[in-house]
């Protein structure tokens, strides 16, 4: 995936990473510059993003569990690879003109 910043469409000021984790959640976002209201969209990516989540959960808890038996291990190895996709989910966000 191309590493993009992303911008209010109206004047084209950077949203902020953290503002961007935090505009995820709504359905608008309304620029502090322009006062421009834009639409929050999520990008076709997320689906490749999760699904590599799945599989990496899976695997990792299986040797982990079954074949390593260290759970501690295999916890801080999940715990990670979600913490690496909350950072990632806000790379996905599309703002598009209403």
């Amino acid at each position: 995936m191309k590493k993009k910043k992303l911008k209010c469409p109206y004047c084209g000021r950077t949203v902020g990473f953290f503002e961007a984790i935090n505009i995820k959640e709504n359905l608008n976002f309304y620029c502090k510059d322009c006062k421009g209201s834009a639409k929050v969209k999520i990008s076709k990516d997320i689906n490749t993003f999760i699904l590599i989540l799945l599989i990496s959960n899976t695997v990792s808890f299986l040797f982990f569990s079954f074949i390593a038996r260290m759970f501690l291990l295999g916890s801080l190895i999940t715990s990670l690879l979600y913490l690496c996709f909350y950072l990632l989910v806000p790379r996905t966000i599309v703002l598009k003109k209403e």
